[in-house]
């Protein structure tokens, strides 16, 4: 995304957060893409870093981030999603941020620029993306569902009997 945005005369950077598996793979990439200068490799990162760093984020790029995608939304930083696995739950397009086709690394980029060109469309998606992670993740709502699935899988077992 960043090359192509390069490409487009935008001159951006772009931070990785981790030291995952695909490390070395993404440095390389970022050298064969010309956008190495571009590209600030952060290594893992404490709760503290991110939550003082995720809402100064012009955008953020979640292609699968699990948990971390919660993280940047409660951050109410604007998060362009791929539409896999429970994104969609999070990411809706003009409201909590731009969902795209998986893989489609062109659709992602289209709505990154929309985002960066568009301060106000950033900041509304933010804060709501912000809301419904709050929403999402709320300890009293997520212990209710999994205390009414036990008993309701209990009480299907007795019935069993």
């Amino acid at each position: 995304v960043v090359a192509l945005l390069k490409n487009r005369g935008l001159n951006v950077k772009g931070l990785i957060v981790g030291d995952g598996s695909m490390h070395e793979l993404l440095i390389s990439l970022s050298k064969k893409l010309g956008v190495s200068d571009q590209i600030v490799f952060c290594g893992n990162r404490d709760q503290i870093w991110l939550s003082r760093i995720i809402p100064e984020i012009s955008v953020i790029i979640s292609p699968l981030t699990g948990r971390a995608l919660a993280e940047a939304a409660l951050g109410g930083a604007p998060i362009v999603a791929y539409d896999i696995d429970w994104h969609s739950e999070a990411i809706e397009t003009g409201i909590t941020g731009e969902l795209v086709p998986y893989l489609d690394i062109s659709s992602m980029t289209e709505s990154v620029e929309k985002i960066l060109n568009n301060n106000q469309y950033s900041k509304i998606i933010g804060a709501k993306a912000r809301k419904r992670m709050l929403k999402l993740m709320d300890p009293a709502t997520n212990n209710k569902v999994l205390i009414d699935l036990y008993e309701k899988l209990l009480t299907h077992k007795e019935n069993q009997k």
